[in-house]
């Protein structure tokens, strides 16, 4: 079977661009037990901060959480718990 193809909707190509972002730049190498930082909700999807979170606990033998804080702050706070 073949397909039609068609112009990208905007839609699409705004999707492709939010893409771009990268989650290496996050801090998980220099937390130390008891430490957080915090990433703003608008930059990133939770399933990505988690999915970052859980891949650098296996990198590095170490053990984060991650909280959602609603309004006002808007943020996502990653924990090192162990």
């Amino acid at each position: 079977m073949s397909y039609q193809i068609v112009q990208s909707s905007p839609q699409a190509m705004a999707t492709g661009e939010t893409a771009k972002k990268t989650t290496t730049g996050f801090s998980f190498e220099a937390l130390e037990v008891g430490q957080s930082f915090l990433v703003p909700v608008e930059d990133f999807a939770e399933q990505t901060v988690r999915n970052a979170a859980a891949k650098a606990g296996k990198k590095l033998s170490r053990r984060f959480s991650v909280v959602k804080h609603p309004a006002p702050h808007n943020v996502f706070e990653i924990a090192r718990r162990a």
